[in-house]
């Protein structure tokens, strides 16, 4: 069993005011950060906030922390270091990314979006269309559901196609795709398949070669470190793809599509993510033997431990007949509910939600075209972290009573 108050523990957050006492649901957005990271964030950005790398003792020791932090979400991850970059955020390398890729499509090329995506994954492929005559293709949503249905892949999938860019895990529809088995199509057309795991990672720590994407990107601030964007490349695409870097880096593969320079100290500050799950780890007797295995482990009982406690709501939410976009029960869904009722609106539901201290936020999450596709234009979400608590989701089902 998830031991959630040793978790809350290693929040300096919860200690005080007014995180203390209020239910944060809009874990989505952003989590916060363990003590782990803060101490090395906060130890980089004190002792040796300088230019790293240098032969003073301080360069060395802030390009050691960097150094290290690669290293540690390299093998958390269990991918080689050369095929990790690290941005300022997804939208950046997927920006990095489509830009990267554009002298390899043009007229007569064909690039498949979906409208289930974050917009991050979307906009940037739209722009490489416009830009090189590629013709973009849409992978379309149930209007009712908000989900994606592999099938229909099939009628847009053709020998032309050269990218396919889709969600792990939408963060409205929030039900997980089968991107291992979609990966398989793309690459029988020889196509790159690009996946936006940021709302996937939170609940389903990422095994990137079993899902065998050309690239996977997902949000480290969403995963309870620093603002950063990880991107894992297939060597396929890294050897193919035109460097956005600088000319004299192009040769080093993790840094091909380092075109923005991230924050130093956020890079440092990885080191103790690592610590955190290995906390964790050793607190519920996890003893797998590598970094990988560990993480993945306490992943898979966070998300069982969200999955737990979020069972009263989605059993309210199926009774009641609540709207929500992905389905409340679906059997692959994650602890992510975006309520579209009808009878009342999104904000009232927050601000109710918001009077029993219960954080959410009634929004498009810049997923707009879902939204729009499933004719809304905003949805209330609650999204759960593994520090949320059962006596939180009682005031959520509480005031869903009430106001419905």
């Amino acid at each position: 069993m998830f031991d959630v108050q040793f978790a809350r523990s290693l929040f300096p957050a919860f200690e005080k005011e007014p995180a203390g006492s209020w239910g944060f649901f809009e874990n989505a957005g952003g989590s916060y950060l363990p003590a782990s990271v803060l101490d090395r964030y906060t130890e980089f950005l004190t002792d040796f906030k300088v230019q790293p790398y240098g032969n003073n003792p301080m360069a060395r020791r802030a390009g050691d922390a960097m150094d290290e932090g690669r290293e540690t979400l390299a093998a958390m991850l269990g991918v080689p270091i050369d095929r990790l970059t690290i941005g300022p955020s997804t939208t950046q390398n997927l920006n990095t990314l489509a830009h990267g890729l554009a002298r390899l499509v043009g007229p007569g090329d064909e690039v498949i979006v979906t409208d289930q995506d974050h917009e991050a994954n979307i906009g940037c492929w739209v722009r490489l269309c416009e830009s090189t005559g590629a013709t973009l293709r849409w992978w379309h949503v149930d209007p009712v559901t908000g989900l994606l249905d592999p099938a229909d892949l099939d009628g847009v999938l053709t020998d032309n196609t050269a990218i396919v860019a889709m969600t792990h895990v939408s963060n409205l529809a929030a039900v997980e795709n089968p991107v291992h088995m979609i990966a398989k199509k793309v690459h029988a057309v020889q196509g790159y398949f690009v996946v936006d795991g940021v709302s996937a990672a939170p609940h389903i720590w990422p095994d990137v070669e079993t899902i065998g994407a050309d690239a996977y990107t997902f949000s480290l601030y969403k995963t309870y470190a620093p603002h950063l964007g990880a991107m894992v490349c297939s060597d396929r695409l890294l050897d193919t793809i035109s460097p956005q870097a600088h000319f004299f880096n192009a040769k080093t593969p993790w840094k091909r599509l380092d075109a923005a320079g991230p924050d130093h100290a956020a890079i440092g500050a990885i080191v103790g993510l690592g610590e955190f799950f290995d906390t964790l780890a050793i607190h519920h007797e996890i003893v797998e033997g590598d970094r990988t295995a560990r993480t993945r482990a306490v992943s898979a009982l966070m998300r069982n431990h969200e999955t737990t406690i979020a069972a009263p709501l989605v059993n309210l939410l199926v009774d009641l007949d609540i709207r929500v976009i992905g389905t409340a029960d679906h059997p692959d869904k994650v602890a992510n509910f975006a309520l579209a009722p009808t009878a009342v609106s999104a904000r009232e539901i927050v601000e109710r939600l918001e009077a029993a201290k219960i954080a959410a936020k009634a929004d498009h999450f810049y997923a707009a075209r879902l939204a729009a596709a499933c004719g809304i234009k905003r949805a209330a979400r609650i999204s759960f972290a593994h520090y949320n608590t059962a006596e939180e989701v009682d005031r959520i089902t509480d005031v869903l009573v009430a106001v419905t």
